[in-house]
């Protein structure tokens, strides 16, 4: 029993202070929405970037989701923050779903009925990460870096650094230890060596994951699984009968609309009104306040 009792007592231990990414979770029957809402009190020593790493969330969400901070810098021990560990399932459920506006990556395991979710970092301006649909067409484990020409040029124009043309695998190599390389040639699915900046538009528009969460990635996923990578700022999801509304922060894209890239609040609720929920369901006020905060949290919109 008193070895039962540390076994327990060692793991909640870990449990709080390991740095948790990844999160998985059963395929939900009958709703479009996984997790739930999370409030926790600040202690002593805790900052924002340090909970969201705990959580697996990117502190793009968690700034989102913790408005009310007054300066989220600097928490006041007793504080409440809110961990925003609840989606709606994308549109798209099949294979690996990438949702640039929520700097989020989906996989939906259909064999094992489950889903995996993990914080990641895309291209930033200039560089964004492009909305696709392509698929894994090379794994590689300790993958050296091939740099790109534009890559080389832009390093040395505006930072003076000379990068050669590769990169071995090590310490210092940026695509960390495990890669997955799409059919969208030059771009890819990999680790990092500055698991810091993981949360953020950074990248020159490959897709950056934690390596725990990439490793774990790497070993579920075969050649030839399809990847959709999206831009859908607005989702909308029905649970319990209920419709709910999650609302991210757009990113601009200089691309035409597709349905990869383009989606308006009004639109896909009247596209969820066409499932038998009228317009004196919706409370638009809601609607409309959820758009103004962007928090990126599932709010139920039904009346």
């Amino acid at each position: 029993m008193k070895n039962l009792f540390l076994i327990l007592f060692f793991s909640l231990i870990s449990f709080f202070i390991l740095p948790v990414q990844a999160a998985v979770y059963p395929m939900p029957e009958n709703s479009d929405l996984i997790g739930s809402l999370h409030v926790i009190t600040v202690e002593h020593g805790d900052t924002l970037s340090q909970i969201a790493e705990r959580f697996g969330i990117t502190i793009h969400e968690m700034l989102a989701a913790n408005r009310h901070l007054k300066n989220p810098n600097h928490l006041t021990v007793g504080s409440t923050v809110v961990i925003p560990s609840f989606y709606i399932l994308p549109k798209y459920r099949n294979g690996i779903v990438i949702n640039l506006s929520e700097l989020r990556l989906y996989y939906f395991d259909t064999e094992n009925h489950e889903i995996y979710t993990y914080p990641i970092s895309v291209g930033r301006e200039g560089w964004r990460t492009p909305t696709t649909k392509t698929y894994i067409y090379k794994k590689e484990i300790n993958p050296e870096w091939h740099v790109p020409k534009s890559i080389q040029q832009y390093m040395k124009e505006t930072k003076g650094i000379n990068l050669p043309d590769v990169v071995p695998s090590g310490p210092e190599n940026p695509l960390g230890y495990r890669a997955m390389y799409l059919a969208r040639w030059g771009y890819l699915i990999h680790g990092t060596n500055t698991p810091q900046y993981i949360g953020q538009y950074i990248s020159s528009g490959c897709v950056r994951m934690y390596n725990e969460d990439v490793e774990q990635l790497y070993n579920r996923v075969s050649v030839h699984t399809p990847v959709y990578i999206i831009h859908h700022p607005d989702k909308v999801g029905v649970k319990n009968g209920k419709l709910y509304l999650e609302a991210h922060t757009p990113i601009h894209l200089d691309e035409k609309p597709s349905t990869l890239n383009h989606t308006a609040a009004e639109e896909i609720i009247r596209d969820a009104q066409a499932n038998h929920i009228s317009d004196d369901d919706i409370d638009w006020q809601k609607v409309h306040q959820i758009e103004v905060q962007k928090q990126g949290i599932p709010i139920m919109i039904s009346k």
